[in-house]
């Protein structure tokens, strides 16, 4: 356990060093105050995490943007819903769509939009020049 709080102390003073000179003299000053906060920590793997995933529906999310005409609304759409990776790419698991987990979130939406609305408007474009001849 004194292991763990010595590291603490030495990344404290590591971020010490590590300011820049004018807070250093803010510090001094008592201009700016260094404050000590303990914060759960959430891992991966958390139960906590878990059940806040859990909380969206993606296949209610695939018939939304299923539904739409363009695909800057589907990307408009995902952005205003505020998923994190994990959900993107539960998302595409749903979808069976191919992802790489160090694909970053634009990549994963760009991945999602294709998959559902840029499928969809190929295919009615294919279909709209194979029945015009």
């Amino acid at each position: 356990m004194k292991n763990k709080y010595f590291r603490e102390i030495v990344s404290f003073i590591n971020f010490l060093d590590s300011l820049k000179d004018e807070d250093k003299i803010k510090i001094e000053k008592g201009e700016l105050v260094i404050e000590h906060v303990l914060t759960q920590k959430i891992l991966v793997n958390n139960i906590y995490k878990s059940n806040k995933i859990e909380n969206f529906n993606e296949i209610e999310i695939i018939k939304k943007l299923e539904s739409m005409d363009s695909k800057q609304d589907g990307e408009k759409y995902l952005e205003s819903l505020d998923l994190k990776k994990i959900q993107l790419e539960k998302i595409l698991k749903e979808l069976d769509s191919p992802f790489e987990k160090k694909d970053n979130m634009a990549k994963l939406i760009s991945k999602i939009i294709e998959a559902t609305i840029g499928f969809r408007l190929r295919s009615q474009a294919i279909q709209g020049t194979t029945s015009s001849d």
